[in-house]
């Protein structure tokens, strides 16, 4: 699992520590050896702080650069900056996500929310995230290999949120009325030997009916086909 960022560049001890000797002017800068992605800052020679080689390039870090306390705390929230964009990535290296389930993780770790919306932004400008996207790969899933149907789907697009237009326009591609139909066989021929437990042919109906509206097919769809159903069981 990719760990998480921290939530800040030092502890207040060593942060303290790094303060104390400021300004400084750096002496040298190396990557390191056993992290590649980060380098070792170092002021009259001795070791100063260690951030991700990419914070150090984009602040513009070099020999005979001085760290004044302005710069110190440009460098640990841009070093923040870089651990929450990087567990971001690797979120979505696993998985598509709408940008309000990517908000209310970081809600979760309590990131600051400024941050967040600037990094989800930059994110959404380069097309990594895209609740239009992301909406399709779900709803594609859930009516394919869940068999979810067009009303749960949309319900939890919109749980992730995806405005009900949106939602409602990519159901309504992946679940027509045939699609519908085609899955409920498929649902109740999964589950036959369930529902013939109840002999009782009424109960039996309502026990379908009830199963496939949970389901969240469409009302006409299940009631529509509920007989040709009910006859399919006993064949």
């Amino acid at each position: 699992m990719k760990r998480k960022p921290k939530a800040q560049l030092f502890d207040d001890e060593h942060r303290q520590e790094v303060l104390d000797l400021l300004p400084v002017v750096i002496s040298g800068i190396q990557v390191q050896v056993n992290d590649p992605s980060r380098v070792s800052v170092f002021a009259d020679e001795k070791f100063l702080l260690g951030l991700p080689i990419h914070v150090s390039n984009t602040l513009g870090l070099a020999k005979g650069t001085e760290i004044t306390e302005t710069l110190f705390w440009q460098i640990e929230s841009e070093t923040h900056r870089d651990a929450i964009r990087s567990w971001l990535l690797g979120l979505l290296a696993k998985k598509p996500y709408s940008r309000m389930q990517l908000i209310r993780k970081c809600r979760q770790e309590q990131y600051n929310p400024e941050v967040v919306n600037a990094i989800l932004d930059e994110f959404e400008s380069r097309s990594w995230i895209d609740d239009y996207t992301y909406a399709k790969s779900f709803a594609r899933d859930k009516a394919e290999f869940q068999k979810w149907g067009p009303a749960k789907i949309k319900q939890h697009l919109q749980k992730n949120g995806i405005a009900a237009g949106m939602a409602s326009e990519v159901v309504k591609k992946v679940t027509g009325k045939e699609i519908q139909s085609d899955a409920i066989y498929t649902l109740i021929e999964k589950r036959k030997l369930h529902f013939l437990r109840e002999e009782n042919d009424t109960k039996r109906k309502k026990k379908i009916v009830d199963y496939l509206l949970r389901k969240g097919y469409d009302s006409d769809v299940v009631f529509s086909n509920i007989e040709a159903i009910m006859d399919s069981l006993t064949k």
